[in-house]
């Protein structure tokens, strides 16, 4: 009984992690993902969108090493409005080499998410109810000299 009630829990658990995470397209006419996907001349990877984080993961494809440190990734709105998004580590990127990494804003993270939302929601309809206005939003996520750009949705 127990290891069925563990189970339970644990599918509760992962069902309210994942109903957080906010929904990614390329452009206004593409299906909306969980995890989009991006190429540069330097750079490609993929990235995942929740209230308080960005997880990012990015391959170098140039034949040169790649470094980023805080202050090179920058999360900009349509309108003009942008957060500085900071990491746990200097990165440098040898080329063919791959890296992941969670983003998050350097200041006040722990009482404010991004993309204009709270850190975190108590259940997945609350979250739903208090970010609709996030259907269609442009956003540039700006790593270095790279940019990323990518619309938000439910």
């Amino acid at each position: 009984m127990l290891r069925y009630l563990s189970v339970i829990a644990f599918l509760c658990l992962s069902f309210a992690a994942v109903s957080q995470n906010i929904p990614l397209k390329t452009d206004l006419d593409s299906k909306a993902k969980f995890k989009l996907t991006f190429q540069s001349t330097e750079l490609e990877g993929t990235l995942r969108a929740h209230p308080d984080h960005i997880d990012l993961k990015m391959t170098n494809t140039s034949a040169a090493s790649l470094a980023f440190k805080n202050g090179d990734f920058l999360l900009t709105s349509a309108r003009g409005v942008g957060e500085e998004l900071c990491s746990d580590e200097f990165l440098i990127i040898a080329p063919g080499k791959n890296v992941s990494l969670t983003l998050e804003r350097c200041k006040d993270s722990d009482r404010v998410g991004l993309f204009g939302l709270k850190p975190s929601y108590k259940s997945k309809e609350s979250f739903i109810s208090e970010s609709t206005f996030l259907i269609d939003q442009e956003f540039i996520l700006t790593i270095g000299t790279h940019k990323v750009r990518f619309y938000t949705d439910l």
